[in-house]
């Protein structure tokens, strides 16, 4: 059960609401993904370290780029400094409707997570549903299902995320068919025009966890 859970918090992760960074739209520290990619031609570089409820630290580099206004390619670089292993992937989001500063729009994201020593590669796949008001905020809903070695259990999540001054602040209930779900809060802000600093803590199964981070856009 520790490496389905740790691998569960580890797909999560790349799956992260850590992409656009609109205001209008989900970023990091969430990760529940929101229905938003970045610009056509633009895109950005997050890195974070992270604490999960078994205690293990990691670190993950993620790049992410739109080569068109409906596609967005993330891949993943993530090193378990407790478990001493690595892992790599790759991950596609599309958009079905465009996002709206006001309404509705869907999406849906596919990727894999290989970890280094292991024959298995870990994929995924979900829908997306993100809605959007100026005055309330945004609320992102996730439905999908993962493939692990040993079962291929669903998963969901969601999340709300409202701007408050300089910051944006999130609230999200992640869950998954075989283990605890996780409740989480969050917080964001630009400290220059294309550097955003970030964290969240969280609790799954009675334990804390918690994540830092950056995002630079370009």
């Amino acid at each position: 059960m520790k490496s389905l859970k740790n691998k569960l918090h580890y797909v999560f992760a790349f799956c992260a609401f850590c992409f656009l960074l609109l205001p209008v739209h989900a970023g990091r520290p969430l990760i529940t993904d929101d229905a938003g990619i970045n610009e056509k031609g633009h895109g950005h570089i997050e890195a974070w370290y992270g604490r999960d409820l078994e205690k293990n630290n990691s670190w993950h580099i993620s790049p992410a780029y739109a080569p068109t206004d409906w596609l967005e390619i993330t891949g993943l670089f993530m090193r378990d400094n407790s478990e001493k292993f690595n892992s790599k992937g790759l991950m596609a989001k599309v958009l079905f409707t465009p996002s709206r500063e006001s309404g509705c729009n869907t999406g849906a994201l596919a990727g894999f997570l290989q970890t280094n020593g292991k024959s298995h590669t870990d994929t995924y796949i979900a829908g997306l549903l993100s809605c959007n008001s100026i005055s309330y905020g945004s609320v992102h809903f996730n439905l999908g299902v993962l493939s692990l070695e040993d079962n291929n259990p669903a998963y969901w999540g969601i999340a709300y995320e409202k701007p408050i001054g300089p910051v944006t602040v999130n609230l999200e209930y992640v869950g998954e068919r075989y283990t605890k779900s996780i409740t989480k809060i969050g917080l964001r802000g630009f400290v220059l025009p294309r550097l955003q600093l970030d964290g969240s803590i969280g609790r799954q199964r009675n334990e804390t966890i918690f994540t830092i981070g950056m995002v630079i856009k370009f």
